[in-house]
């Protein structure tokens, strides 16, 4: 990962709350950054389907027993991922189109959602 774009993910996760989703962390450029940004962070949530959270577990241990991150096991890492962010008060609640919407397919690979409120 060019320095640049590490220094950039270290600052934005700079004393912010992070949820991530649907990421192995297990690339070797990307790897060292983005615990570098979590040990920075104030506390992130990983979801996670349940079949991949134990080599998060290992991955990720150190942060984890500081109390930085928790990986948070779901059938619909997306669903779970929008429930927070409903949490977070980044809406009011989650419309039943966009639960039905995200309940009937696969978005293991979706990075980022950007919800209008």
């Amino acid at each position: 990962m060019p320095r640049i774009w590490a220094e950039q993910l270290i600052n934005d996760f700079r004393d912010k709350e992070i949820l991530l989703i649907g990421y192995a962390g297990i690339d070797p450029d990307i790897r060292p950054t983005l615990i570098e940004g979590l040990k920075g962070s104030k506390f992130a949530f990983w979801f996670e389907l349940p079949h991949h959270c134990n080599a998060l577990n290992v991955r990720y241990f150190n942060l984890i027993q500081v109390g930085k991150l928790k990986i948070v096991s779901s059938k619909n890492p997306s669903l779970s991922f929008l429930q927070k962010m409903t949490e977070y008060g980044f809406t009011n609640s989650i419309p039943e189109k966009l639960i039905n919407f995200v309940s009937q397919r696969d978005f293991y690979n979706v990075r980022f959602i950007k919800l209008e409120t």
